[in-house]
């Protein structure tokens, strides 16, 4: 499909959607899988209560001998503790903003903005006995870039390495405003 100037891009975007869109009679996998996921994801106001509940689960599929509404919480459990830690929490605590966003998209794609800016340059600091903190490595990023694509050794060494080790002020240093050089690269949408 092409577009010409002038046409209804919204209803260009509904053609296509409409073409290729299907019904689930039964709901589909999403439906059947949203008590599990409400009870694991919706209610737990802090990510360590997210892993147990993630934990809870396993142990239960273990016990039935079967995994829940057809999903692996295992899979997803181990799939959220090899990441980085950091970058959880930093992912925990905005998808909590985003929703309390109130439909403020722009102040969302500014978070955004800023939050990705922060990953992608941070470099993990530890502070030294007399209090003087010092460069302990790459960022969990480069880090990740590391294991996965440069060594391919697929055993990424996180700063810190654990949940627990994460410190929350850490983390909310992460969503502050960017300083204006790096404000300025910010595009709002039209």
């Amino acid at each position: 499909m092409t577009l010409q100037p002038g046409d209804d891009e919204h209803a260009a975007v509904q053609s296509v959607l409409s073409a290729y869109a299907r019904d689930c009679p039964d709901g589909g996998m999403l439906a059947t899988l949203q008590p599990t996921l409400a009870r694991v994801f919706g209610e737990p106001p802090r990510l360590a209560d997210i892993v147990v509940a993630l934990q809870a689960e396993v142990q239960e599929a273990r016990g039935d001998g079967d995994a829940a509404d057809g999903w692996d919480a295992a899979q997803v459990l181990q799939l959220m503790l090899t990441g980085s830690p950091t970058t959880l929490m930093v992912t925990h605590m905005h998808y909590a903003a985003v929703a309390a966003a109130d439909d403020d998209v722009e102040q969302v794609l500014r978070t955004e903005h800023a939050v990705c800016t922060r990953l992608i340059n941070h470099t993990p600091c530890s502070k030294t006995s007399a209090g003087v903190e010092t460069n302990v490595g790459l960022s969990d990023f480069s880090e990740g870039v590391r294991a996965a694509l440069i060594d391919k050794d697929r055993q990424p060494q996180w700063k810190p390495a654990t949940l627990e080790e994460v410190e929350e002020a850490e983390v909310r240093q992460f969503f502050q405003p960017l300083e204006e050089r790096l404000a300025a690269l910010y595009c709002p949408p039209p």
